[in-house]
């Protein structure tokens, strides 16, 4: 693994205002977190019936898709200069700042990968989960816009993100826990776990957007600490407690019915040779 210092060195940043050598040694640190929790997952997965491996895959894709993220923006990679709005210290207009678009590219497939697994938990009907999940993407390719953006009509494009994420906190709250009421104890406590954490967590990064990317506030390595503590917990800690939560939850209560290859398909069983037992047969 490359130190902060080869990163910064071998891939210089873009802006006056960027990542030093302490942001990208978080950074990295954060990645290894990712890498341990991707093969934490992977193994808990092959600990499960075949049928039993959707949400340790869920948490899997989710641990993967960000340590790639987190390897990318370590190596100080993934990023372009943004003229800022408000210098640091002052409101005179002037300089750039290093924006990250890949942290963008994670939060669009994690982060409607997280709310889909939420949502599944909830047996919530597809159609509501589909539109929860294009909120999430309109959310952060509304906060994408507005970080790229170099006037003040960033703000703009942070109350559309606001929007987004009001009625996705709106539906788990609501809609989704109501579903999961009506499922089991069980589901339903695993729903409040991973719910409440998700909800805690989504309702932060819009202030760290309001300090970093909106107001430059504070610096691109606080903001690396900042982000990097809140995927943590959404990305990493949030799948530890889905996986746990779904220990001892059938995917067939929630609608989840899944069939091995030896299950056979259509209502029939079918032996290696491919011959049809009696019992299936009713012969």
């Amino acid at each position: 693994m490359h130190s902060g210092n080869q990163a910064l060195a071998h891939n210089p940043p873009p802006a006056e205002i960027h990542l030093t050598t302490h942001g990208s040694d978080w950074l990295w640190t954060v990645f290894t977190i990712f890498a341990l929790f991707s093969a934490l997952f992977l193994a808990w997965s092959f600990l499960r019936p075949a049928t039993h491996r959707v949400f340790p895959y869920f948490a899997t894709a989710i641990a993967l898709v960000t340590a790639i993220t987190y390897f990318t923006m370590a190596s100080d990679l993934g990023s372009e200069a943004v003229e800022v709005e408000f210098w640091r210290g002052g409101k005179v207009r002037g300089g750039s700042r290093q924006v990250f678009y890949a942290r963008y590219i994670n939060w669009f497939i994690s982060g409607g990968l997280v709310l889909l697994a939420q949502l599944l938990t909830a047996a919530i009907p597809w159609q509501h989960g589909l539109f929860v999940i294009f909120m999430e993407w309109f959310a952060v390719v509304s906060g994408l816009a507005g970080a790229f953006t170099a006037s003040n009509y960033k703000w703009g494009y942070f109350v559309f993100s606001l929007v987004a994420l009001f009625y996705i906190v709106y539906s788990l709250l609501i809609p989704g826990r109501r579903h999961a009421s009506a499922v089991s104890p069980e589901v339903l406590r695993t729903y409040h776990i991973g719910g409440g954490l998700l909800l805690l967590v989504a309702l932060l990064y819009p202030i760290c957007w309001a300090v970093s990317e909106g107001g430059n506030v504070i610096t691109p390595d606080s903001e690396a600490v900042f982000y990097g503590i809140l995927d943590i917990l959404l990305f990493g800690v949030y799948g530890l407690l889905l996986l746990i939560g779904h220990n001892n939850i059938e995917p067939d209560s929630l609608g989840l019915e899944l069939r091995n290859y030896d299950e056979g398909f259509g209502g029939k069983r079918y032996e290696k040779n491919g011959t049809v037992p009696a019992v299936a047969t009713g012969v």
